[in-house]
């Protein structure tokens, strides 16, 4: 039998063993980082997030079990994005999960708070914007008074 030049019979062997072991070819993958994270967070309860997420209920889908299955679902991890749950009270799964900005994500948090004022609901962030007043000070007044009227009335806004 000929031997490929340059290789060694170990060299050969680590390869076949190498080729015979991988599944994926994806665990260094951004998209595999982000399964296992999201599977540490729901599941052992020691990570840090653990509270937040397999502490109060959150779990991963039978389905994502296998990283083959949530990269089918998935995909690659686009540069820049981190997964998302659209429903922050909801586990992770195929139709509840997607890749988001971190501007997107911080959008859905479970302490934002909309306020509707006049049938206009926004987040407070949001009024903050376009009030031009402080996050916090808005955030206090709104919890003094359930309302934003009187900063929207001071600076002749409807």
């Amino acid at each position: 039998m000929s031997r490929p030049a340059g290789f060694t019979q170990g060299e050969r062997q680590r390869e076949a063993a190498r080729v015979a072991n991988t599944t994926h070819g994806k665990t260094r993958s951004a998209a595999y980082i982000s399964w296992q994270n999201m599977r540490q967070r729901c599941t052992n309860s020691q990570h840090p997030d653990y509270p937040n997420y397999g502490g109060r209920g959150i779990s991963v889908c039978t389905r994502w079990t296998s990283f083959e299955a949530f990269y089918f679902d998935m995909g690659d991890r686009p540069k820049g994005l981190t997964l998302e749950r659209n429903n922050t009270n909801l586990g992770y799964s195929p139709d509840n999960c997607r890749w988001a900005t971190p501007t997107e994500q911080s959008r859905n948090r479970r302490n934002n708070l909309y306020i509707t004022h006049e049938g206009e609901t926004l987040l407070l962030a949001d009024w903050s914007r376009r009030l031009s007043i402080d996050a916090g000070t808005l955030r206090r007044e709104w919890l003094r008074n359930g309302s934003l009227a009187p900063s929207i009335k001071q600076r002749n806004l409807k």
